[in-house]
C-alpha cells in the first residue's frame, strides 16, 4: 500500500479504513484518515478527527469511532411524528408530574444549549467559506467520515472559568461525516459533567454521568442555523442535584424561538416531551413559550395545563 500526503499535524502508517457506517463500520476500498489535536479552542477540543476523503489509501493511525448508544434512536424519534398513544385522565394522572419535571429541568438548565454551542464549534473548524470541509489548509469537497471532540463542561463557577478545567467533568461527542456534511444523529458519553440549574434567583449545582444521543431533522452543512434546528435529545444516565441522585431516561425535543426578523427570543423555546408508556404506545407534551401546553395523541391535539390538571379538545375536556 502506498504512503500518501497527509492533511494532519502527525502522518505514519497507512492502513485501510472504513468507509460507510449503519450500525458499525463497514470496509471500503480506502481513505486518508488522520488525526488532529487541539482543533477547536475555548471548552472544546478535538482529541482526534478521522476524516475519510474516499482516497485510494489510508493515512495515520487507525481510529475507531465509539458506536452510538442502543436506544433505539431513530425508532422513538419517529414516534414525534406520529404518536400512536389514546390519552385518559388516569394516564395524565400517572404521567403528569414527570412530565412537569423534566420542563423545570430544560428550562432552567443551559447545558443543552452548551451542546449546540460546541456543534456550531464544529461548523466553524471544518467548514471552509465555500462550505467544504478544510482541514490543515487542505480542501475535500465531499468527504465520509467522523469527528470525535472531547469537552470540558462548564462547571459551577458564576462566571464559568476563562480556561477549561478537567475537575468540571468531560463529555465525548462523535459526529458523522456523509458527503460532507454532519450527520443528523450525533451522540456521546458524558463523565460526571458540572453545570449550573438557574433557580430563580439561586443557582443549584448539577451534573450529569450517562450518554447522549442527539438528533437534527436534516444534516448540518456549513450554513445550517443551528441555533434555528428542532434538536431532539435522549438522555440515558444519572443527574446528581446538590448531592442528591436521580436516575433519568429522557426524550425531547428542544427549539430555540425566532423573530419574524430572524433574532432569537431570549428564553422563548419549544420543548416536545415523549412520553413512552408501559403498552408500548407515546404521546407528545409541548410546552410552548408562545402558544402554551399542548397534548398530542393519536386522536389529535389538545390544550392543556398540568397546573391545572386539565386537557380541552374538540372531544371535550377532561381533568385529573
Amino acid at each position: 500500500m502506498r504512503r500518501m500526503a497527509c492533511a494532519c499535524k502527525t502522518c505514519t502508517q497507512c492502513s485501510p479504513a472504513p468507509r460507510t457506517y449503519d450500525g458499525e463500520w463497514n470496509p471500503g476500498d480506502g481513505a486518508l484518515r488522520c488525526r488532529i489535536v487541539n482543533l477547536l479552542s475555548s471548552f472544546a477540543k478535538v482529541s482526534a478527527l478521522a476524516a475519510l476523503f474516499g482516497l485510494s489509501g489510508a493515512c495515520g493511525p487507525s481510529l475507531d469511532l465509539p458506536p452510538p448508544p442502543d436506544v433505539n434512536a431513530e425508532e422513538r424519534i419517529a414516534l414525534f411524528r406520529a404518536p400512536d398513544a389514546v390519552v385518559l385522565p388516569d394516564i395524565m394522572a400517572d404521567v403528569a408530574d414527570s412530565i412537569a419535571e423534566i420542563h423545570w429541568e430544560v428550562e432552567r438548565s443551559s447545558f443543552y444549549e452548551e451542546i449546540l454551542d460546541l456543534v456550531v464549534d464544529v461548523q466553524d473548524e471544518i467548514y471552509d467559506e465555500n462550505g467544504n470541509v478544510n482541514l490543515g489548509g487542505t480542501t475535500f469537497g465531499s468527504p465520509n467520515g467522523g469527528v470525535t471532540v472531547d469537552y470540558i463542561c462548564e462547571g459551577w463557577e458564576d462566571p464559568a472559568p476563562a480556561e477549561p478545567e478537567p475537575a468540571n467533568g468531560s463529555m465525548t461527542l462523535t459526529m458523522r461525516l456523509t458527503a460532507g456534511q454532519i450527520a443528523p444523529l450525533m451522540w456521546g458519553t458524558l463523565d460526571d459533567c458540572k453545570y449550573p440549574l438557574q433557580l430563580g434567583p439561586l443557582r443549584a449545582d448539577a451534573l450529569y454521568r450517562g450518554s447522549i444521543v442527539m438528533y437534527f431533522e436534516e444534516p448540518v452543512s456549513a450554513t445550517t442555523n443551528v441555533y434555528a434546528s428542532p434538536v431532539t435529545f435522549i438522555t440515558q444516565g444519572t443527574i446528581v442535584v446538590d448531592g442528591n441522585e436521580f436516575p433519568i431516561e429522557e426524550l425531547f425535543r428542544v427549539t430555540l424561538l425566532f423573530d419574524e426578523e430572524g433574532n432569537r427570543i431570549v428564553g422563548a423555546f419549544r420543548l416536545d416531551i415523549l412520553v413512552e408508556l408501559a403498552d408500548g404506545t407515546a404521546f407528545v407534551y409541548s410546552f410552548d413559550t408562545q402558544l402554551g401546553q399542548q397534548l398530542i395523541d393519536a386522536t389529535g391535539t389538545l390544550r392543556c395545563n398540568l397546573e391545572d390538571r386539565e386537557c380541552a379538545g374538540n372531544s371535550g375536556t377532561f381533568s385529573w
